[in-house]
């Protein structure tokens, strides 16, 4: 009952003097501020506004006050160098593990989150895409045991020149020195005193065409003619480009069966990518961002895959936009212009060489330049090089007006065999990486077949698919991993994409090209990806990335993981795409059958009663060309005088073909020529002289208009067509066995030198 009074006692207290509880805290809490406020420190009398604006203005006159004389009497300061110091720290080695650590990367002080280059816009993609069609023999090494079909072949005969009127001496300018005796050049020269081009052949001279070896003398082709690949043997390995002083070339594989040469009929491409507007959107994305390395956060590199569509009954404006899961499907308009295992099998095994580069070498990349293949004879040059990349010792092309456009079906330019493209999921095929591969190199992470090749045999890149030498330029450069990469040097504005589209039989090469089509290309190219590389140890860490590159990242972690599982071997997808390139022109492949023009004969005309009647009519010498798939050469037949309507037909005749490996003639009994062609037209031949009707005339150059198998009108021009022309009729082997058999006869006509030679010596007498 007392502790119950005692806690009513309590509440009644607390509720009667509430207020004044409340009071006393509010006199304290008020008794604190007064106290604190009173020992403030007061406001210092040096730094009120006026003190302060006096001190600011002392300063700058104190600052715009020259010292010089006050400084100029002090003792000189001298740098102490610390000489044997950083001598003895030199020595020291540095641990090559330390880039190999998996956080060895440098430290940014920034804060910025990386971001994604943005490669994936049009301006990224490859650019300015030429075509070329070629038709040539390339130098492989066969299979052991196999036969050169030229070894059954005999050679060619010695020339015979029949002999042909004695031309009409054209009337001297001036009278010689000496009188009517005077020798005029020819006429005086002994046999000892001839050039070596007026030599017979016989006598060593080397360039005519024919040698001598020992007691058998073999027909050769001019030199001058041959502007390809040299195989082992002669001249090693030489091409047009070794003559520039460019890149490496020669012989490759086992010498122990000699190469033959086999036919190649393709499509040759040439681009380039905007090297240094990619480098741009790197350092845009990522140069001030977080954990920011140079030797990962650039371009590099590592595939390219080229598509093509059929547009010979339709345009291109008709096609649709490429799609890989049609692509891969190999269904719409687009399909990958090789099969899988095509380019280990063309280039690796097969080709006997490669032919010296004759580009840039910062313009080229291991990785998307392609080797030039070993063309024999015809000139590489056309579908080697790009109007927008230099040539070798050329450091900048004039690039003021660029077209693109198809090189017109032309024979003579012939060249490579080797696929570069890439299926769709070439990139899915890479294996883990083994010990001691960095990601520098396209194997990085496994990416091998069974025989050296990359993925699905498209991947460029590796050293198995370019001999090191060819590594130029920016690809000697060292990527995260320690390894051989394609790292990209800004210096160059672009970098040259080279590629082939073969046909071929339909078991080795499904989608290959096929005769009488027309067809465009596009090409796209992967660089690895700075935010996801493919060797995950040069990973930046997640939290340095931007939430859109952090849930990009997270989703192919998610996918690759998925592949991992189902190919039981590690696989990471460390790249990214660029854009598709515009549409190529159209291009086919080059026909079997073609024509080179010569001179013109023009018609002969008589008068009679005032009527003008044709005498005799216009004729042509044209040269009609088979291509002979078996020998890998050209099967030629001439026609002299070829007249309006002739057909451009031969049977059976014996012709004489060169050997494309070593330039020897050789005699093929039984040969024909089949083109089909018609002569429709001709013109030229006129003279052009208007004074001095004995001199040696001057003509119009002939022109041919003929139907082609095909029905197209085509037409032959005597000027362009002269290369061509003199190489099929071996005209130069003619005009030096010509001259050196008027050589021979000379002395008869000059015996009676005398007066007139003393004279023309000596002076007048």
């Amino acid at each position: 009952m007392k502790g119950k009074m005692d806690g009513d006692a309590i509440k009644k207290l607390a509720i009667n003097h509430v207020e004044k509880v409340v009071l006393g805290l509010v006199v304290v809490v008020f008794g604190l501020l007064v106290y604190k406020g009173v020992s403030i420190e007061p406001f210092a009398e040096s730094k009120n506004p006026e003190n302060l604006t006096s001190t600011a203005k002392q300063v700058m006159t104190e600052l715009e006050t020259t010292h010089w004389e006050a400084i100029e009497t002090e003792e000189p300061r001298v740098a102490t160098v610390k000489y044997e110091k950083n001598v003895e720290l030199s020595r020291d080695s540095i641990d090559a593990g330390l880039q190999f650590k998996e956080k060895g990367f440098p430290k940014s002080r920034s804060k910025i989150k990386r971001r994604d280059p943005d490669i994936d816009a049009p301006e990224y993609a490859p650019q300015n895409i030429q075509l070329v069609s070629v038709l040539g023999a390339f130098s492989l090494n066969p299979p052991a045991g196999t036969p050169d079909p030229f070894d059954a072949l005999e050679d060619a005969p010695k020339m015979e020149i029949e002999e042909e009127k004695k031309p009409k001496r054209r009337k001297p300018r001036r009278p010689a020195r000496g009188g009517e005796g005077a020798g005029s050049g020819m006429e005086g020269m002994m046999p000892e005193m001839m050039m070596p081009e007026m030599m017979m052949p016989e006598m060593g001279s080397g360039e005519g065409g024919m040698g001598m070896t020992g007691t058998s003398m073999a027909r050769k082709l001019d030199p001058k003619y041959d502007r390809g690949y040299r195989v082992s043997g002669m001249g090693s390995g030489m091409g047009m480009g070794e003559m520039m002083g460019s890149g490496p070339g020669g012989p490759r594989g086992s010498t122990a069966q000699k190469p033959i040469a086999y036919t190649h009929q393709f499509i040759a491409g040439t681009a380039v990518m905007p090297n240094e507007l990619l480098n741009e959107a790197f350092q845009d994305a990522l140069g001030d961002a977080t954990g920011f390395d140079p030797r990962r956060d650039r371009p590099r590199y590592i595939a390219f895959r080229v598509i093509r569509a059929d547009v010979t009954d339709r345009s291109v404006d008709q096609l649709e936009e490429p799609n890989d899961a049609k692509i891969e499907a190999k269904e719409g308009d687009w399909v990958v212009t090789t099969s899988d295992g095509f380019m280990n099998r063309m280039y690796i095994k097969h080709w006997a060489g490669y032919s010296p580069e004759v580009i840039s070498p910062a313009y080229m990349d291991s990785v998307l330049t392609m080797p030039i293949p070993p063309l024999l004879i015809q000139d590489y040059m056309k579908f080697a090089v790009h109007p927008q990349v230099p040539l070798a010792g050329q450091k900048k092309r004039d690039t003021t007006e660029v077209k693109e456009e198809v090189v017109e079906v032309d024979t003579e330019l012939t060249g490579p065999s080797t696929g570069t493209r890439l299926d769709i999921g070439a990139l899915k095929q890479r294996r883990p990486a083994g010990p001691g591969m960095g990601s520098g190199m396209m194997g990085a992470e496994g990416m091998m077949g069974s025989e050296g090749m990359m993925g699905a045999e498209m991947m460029m890149g590796s050293e198995g698919m370019m001999p090191p030498e060819m590594m130029m330029g920016s690809e000697g450069m060292m990527g995260p991993g320690g390894m051989m990469g394609s790292t990209v040097v800004v210096a160059s504005e672009y970098k040259l994409i080279r590629f082939y589209d073969f046909r071929d039989s339909p078991r080795r090469n499904e989608n290959g090209p096929q005769p009488g089509r027309k067809y465009v290309y596009r090409i796209q190219v992967a660089v690895e990806d700075p935010n996801y590389p493919i060797n995950g140890r040069f990973a930046p860490p997640l939290k340095t990335l931007d939430p859109e590159v952090l849930d990009r990242v997270q989703r192919r972690t998610a996918e690759d993981a998925v592949i991992t599982k189902q190919q039981g071997a590690t696989y990471r997808s460390g790249y990214l795409w660029s854009a598709w390139s515009e549409p190529s022109p159209p291009a086919s492949l080059p026909e079997l059958t073609w024509f080179a023009g010569g001179s013109i004969k023009p018609e002969t005309t008589t008068t009679l009663e005032g009527k003008t009647f044709e005498k005799s009519p216009a004729t042509a010498d044209i040269v009609a060309v088979n291509w002979d798939w078996g020998f890998a050469t050209e099967r030629t037949a001439e026609f002299e005088t070829a007249t309006r309507g002739s057909v451009l037909d031969k049977a059976s005749f014996t012709d004489e073909i060169v050997n494309p490996s070593t330039l020897s003639i050789k005699q093929l009994d039984g040969a024909s020529v089949k083109s089909r062609g018609v002569l429709v037209d001709i013109a030229g031949g006129e003279n052009l002289a208007v004074v001095d009707e004995e001199e040696e005339p001057m003509v119009a150059p002939g022109k041919m208009l003929l139907f082609d198998a095909q029905g197209n009108l085509v037409v032959q021009h005597e000027i362009e067509d002269a290369f061509r022309f003199r190489r099929y009729t071996f005209a130069d082997e003619r005009e030096k066995l010509q001259k050196a058999q008027a050589a021979t006869a000379m002395p008869e006509a000059g015996m009676g030198m005398g007066e007139g030679y003393m004279s023309d010596a000596f002076g007048p007498q």
